[in-house]
């Protein structure tokens, strides 16, 4: 077209534009509304005047291709790409927020724990790039998104536009690309230098100008700051502008900042690793598990087999003080207790009548391995501290709160608003579990946690991952509110689970947190199935929740549809539209 869009423009008769949000100078990017979905995203648009230029189309999309390849929760995430004569464009998830850069200029600084919980998902993000051989370029605070999920802030790895997969023949050496003070010495020398080396060069100035408000190296044009560069053997430590600094932290920004490339680290994977050993860095669980193994299968049988039965409970009690029974199913004892160092705990443990069973038990420690990998990088997933092969046990930090029943009964219904911030948070932590090729799989109010910090905040946590029961058979020992939020196409057979069953239950779990109780009239599973089989249609959501914005109400019905074909077909989908209805609710 010869003009740029505008507001109150529609593209491809689908994005109606609602406001500009950010401008370059080859491209412009809005916030759109997706006429067909009836959701809100952000589409950058390539100007007009670059539209029959080659070479920046390419690079267009390039970026574009780039940022689907890298489906990772700390990337923002590309949806559609259009390539026409007369119109190049992608389209993003909406986020609202803002950059590292403006997040940590509002606050003078930031300390050091704060920078490293922000910062270490956007290394492992770069690292998985790399792993990819794709080099970002332009790593800096101001590519760096925060973006609003509840009350956390999600950071998100922006602006691919000078990325370059290192097999591209695009740059040139007289393309200078990326940003002066973050730009390594071969880099400036020519852009064909770029290699993870360089992005790593990058991240270090990130981390020194977020925590001191000043660059290692400061110039204002090309040609000075090449001279300082060659001028300086080493750049001026961290500790000399920020003396707060640990000294981990110090030597390894002092690595990523070497001139000579082959010092710094190799690429994002080993600054990851290093970040990590960091003492202000949060700690979610123990290092690295191990791997369940035929010889590990058959040495775990045999501890088992000396410390069965009265004896497993006794091994819990001599490795822990027990506190109380925070409660008990046909499969399982959960205690609080405290470990050696006064450490408050809770410890599941599978009943001795259920572990007798091989295949139950190697499930059970398969089903904890994976919780624990899984947590490692999603906040809203139980941390596992300790595994008990032997005596089919984990233990988790105990957090006060409650489950979501016991948040219910204590504080009745949920507000439509406060319900979706919570339920957003569970949407991002199940999405990223599905995305490791895992389902919850036995997803209930019982395994929804509310847990209350000190500070009155309420984190909220998944419970239980992937610990499902392995039969029909097993159902009789649930409760009518775990039954309530079994798929109907599974008949009951947990064994099936899978992402839209998961889906399914998460929608239920919605429900009861806007009713306050259940939607079924049964006290138990056999009666609960009854009322889902005689009620063919499903449930009317809208009917049942009178007072509950039709937004809402829409999104879970679509969780709850008994036909699997017309739910959500994923989490991806649920957790995009729940960030749409809460903008709704706030009037955006």
């Amino acid at each position: 077209m010869e003009r740029d869009y505008a507001p109150g423009d529609v593209i491809l008769d689908r994005y109606l534009i609602e406001a500009p949000i950010g401008s370059g100078g080859m491209a412009m990017v809005f916030r759109c509304k997706d006429l067909r979905l009836d959701v809100v995203v952000a589409v950058k648009v390539l100007r007009g005047a670059y539209q029959d230029k080659p070479d920046v189309v390419r690079r267009f999309l390039r970026e574009a291709k780039v940022q689907a390849r890298l489906q990772h929760p700390n990337v923002v995430h590309v949806t559609n790409v259009e390539d026409r004569p007369d119109l190049t464009m992608m389209v993003m998830e909406y986020m609202r927020g803002m950059t590292l850069a403006e997040f940590a200029n509002a606050k003078g600084g930031l300390d050091e724990r704060e920078a490293l919980e922000l910062l270490l998902p956007i290394a492992d993000a770069l690292a998985m790039a790399h792993e990819r051989e794709v080099v970002h370029r332009d790593i800096k605070p101001s590519n760096i998104f925060l973006a609003e999920q509840g009350r956390r802030l999600l950071p998100k790895l922006i602006d691919f536009g000078v990325a370059r997969e290192l097999d591209a023949s695009i740059t040139t050496d007289s393309t200078l690309l990326g940003t002066l003070p973050f730009m390594s010495f071969e880099l400036v020398q020519s852009a064909r230098n770029a290699s993870p080396a360089s992005d790593v060069y990058a991240f270090g100035v990130t981390i020194f100008q977020v925590l001191t408000q000043r660059y290692p190296i400061e110039a204002r044009t090309l040609q000075d700051y090449v001279f300082r560069l060659m001028e300086v053997d080493e750049v001026p430590a961290l500790r000399t502008f920020f003396p707060a600094a640990t000294e981990e932290l110090n030597q390894i920004v002092a690595r990523c900042l070497k001139k000579d490339a082959s010092q710094r680290f190799a690429h994002a994977g080993q600054l990851l690793q290093a970040l990590r050993t960091v003492p202000t860095v949060r700690k979610q669980t123990l290092p690295a598990m191990e791997v369940m193994t035929p010889e590990l299968e058959r040495r775990m049988l045999a501890e088992r087999a000396l410390v069965s039965g009265e004896g497993a409970e006794a091994a819990l009690k001599a490795h822990y003080a027990v506190q109380r029974l925070l409660g008990e199913t046909a499969l399982c004892c959960v205690y609080q207790v405290k470990d050696a160092q006064g450490q408050a705990l809770r410890v599941k443990q599978l009943k001795a009548e259920v572990a007798v069973d091989e295949a139950t038990a190697l499930a059970f420690v398969a089903a904890v391995e994976r919780q624990g990998r899984i947590a490692e990088n999603n906040p809203f997933v139980q941390a596992v501290v300790a595994l008990h092969k032997a005596w089919l046990a984990f233990a988790a930090p105990y957090d006060e709160g409650g489950t979501l029943v016991e948040m219910i009964g204590r504080y009745g219904a949920f507000a439509a608003p406060y319900t979706v911030d919570v339920f957003i948070l569970y949407a991002d932590a199940l999405r990223q579990v599905h995305r490791e090729g895992t389902v919850h799989g036995h997803l209930h109010p019982q395994n929804l946690y509310m847990a209350q910090r000190p500070n009155g905040i309420v984190t909220p946590l998944l419970l239980d991952l992937g610990q499902r029961l392995q039969s029909r058979q097993a159902m009789g020992d649930l409760g009518a509110l775990d039954a309530a939020c079994v798929a109907p196409e599974l008949e009951m057979n947990l064994s099936r689970a899978n992402v839209q069953s998961d889906v399914y239950a998460f929608g239920m779990c919605m429900l009861m947190a806007l009713l306050g109780h259940s939607p079924f009239q049964g006290t138990s599973a056999e009666a609960v199935w009854a009322e889902v089989q005689a009620r063919g249609d499903g449930i009317d959501v809208a009917r049942l929740l009178p007072g509950v914005p039709d937004a809402v109400a829409q999104l879970v019905g679509w969780c709850i549809s008994p036909a699997p074909a017309q739910r959500y077909q994923n989490m991806e989908e649920v957790h995009r539209d729940l960030l749409a209805v809460r903008r709704i609710l706030s009037g955006y």
